[in-house]
């Protein structure tokens, strides 16, 4: 053999080496691209979203499936919300037999998603009784106190399944506790106007968040979940907020009826409109929301006035006439 083909053969050998070597290492970067780019977290309610977020940051993307503008008590999934759990590497959820009880139906049915599924606390240890509904109050994550445990028994379930780094996961969650301290911090300072101060909710929701500012829930527009008040029990709130001199009634933004109204008109309470879940203009996540609520109380809305009232429902009235009238008239031709 020449010694030009000897070098011919040693040269091709340093290159075939060279792209073996650079192929491993595009491979490398692709394993660690792969364990840290493709997690999915799917979450039933959105503030657990704003939750993992904090955490993962840019090494994972996180779907929710519940929003502020969807009342929990009765949800219903869709086939796009059942595929989103099928395809999750973790399903992050509170376990609560009321909220999640749609999740519980689908896991019974779908069993081999058992192990995804995992409850970001212990209700036992959480749930305070709500003597307005007389049973545990389940709305627990409006108080940033609940939220920090949240937020760390999902940093330590990651760190347990492998998913980041816990480096990363640690400095993510110091972050996040310095906000959610800040949070406490401001709603410490608040406490000092609100402490002993008398209201009446349209909903048991802001339970935890009221409890933490000072104030006194004299009573509930809403008697059962889901159930419109009677008229007598209006007059109740109405006898009850004069003799007392409540003049603020705290009411969900999404949820607030036309009972909310109607018992400000009568008493001239201000409104002071809240969100229990993030998701809404000026709420978009969890830190936003308690701000967002923060100011609610502050800046609470004057009732609408009577006259308003009244044409209100003089359309509201016209409307039902209406229709009932189109449908008579339209089973009459049906009929013929």
């Amino acid at each position: 053999m020449s010694l030009k083909h000897l070098l011919v053969i040693i040269l091709n050998i340093l290159l075939l080496t060279l792209l073996l070597i650079n192929t491993n290492g595009t491979l490398a970067n692709q394993n660690t691209s792969i364990s840290s780019h493709d997690v999915k977290i799917t979450t039933t309610m959105n503030y657990l979203g704003n939750f993992a977020n904090a955490l993962l940051r840019e090494h994972g993307s996180v779907e929710s499936i519940i929003s502020g503008s969807i009342d929990p008590h009765f949800f219903e999934p869709s086939a796009s919300d059942l595929i989103n759990l099928q395809e999750a590497d973790v399903i992050l959820a509170i376990g609560h037999e009321q909220i999640d009880q749609w999740l519980t139906d689908f896991i019974q049915d779908n069993p081999n998603l058992a192990p995804k599924v995992f409850n970001v606390i212990n209700l036992e240890t959480i749930l305070e009784y709500d003597p307005i509904i007389e049973a545990e109050n389940p709305h627990f994550w409006l108080s940033p106190i609940n939220a920090l445990i949240m937020v760390e028994n999902i940093k330590n379930h990651f760190e347990d399944l492998d998913l980041l780094e816990s480096e990363i996961l640690d400095t993510n969650f110091a972050l996040y506790e310095s906000e959610l301290q800040s949070l406490l911090t401001e709603i410490e300072q608040a406490s000092q106007l609100y402490n002993g101060t008398k209201v009446v909710v349209d909903h048991p929701a802001f339970f935890y968040f009221l409890d933490l500012l000072g104030f006194e829930r004299m009573g509930a527009i809403e008697e059962h979940e889901g159930v419109d008040p009677s008229p007598l029990h209006i007059q109740e709130l109405t006898n009850l907020m004069k003799k007392e001199n409540i003049n603020l009634i705290i009411a969900s933004k999404t949820q607030a009826g036309s009972d909310v109204d109607q018992l400000a008109s009568n008493t001239g309470a201000k409104i002071a409109f809240l969100t229990p879940l993030p998701g809404i203009e000026g709420a978009e996540i969890y830190t936003k929301m308690i701000r967002y609520n923060l100011n609610s109380l502050k800046n609470p809305s004057e009732p609408a006035k009577q006259d308003d009232l009244n044409i209100q429902s003089f359309f509201i009235g016209i409307t039902l006439v209406t229709l009932i009238f189109v449908r008579k008239l339209s089973t009459k031709y049906v009929d013929r």
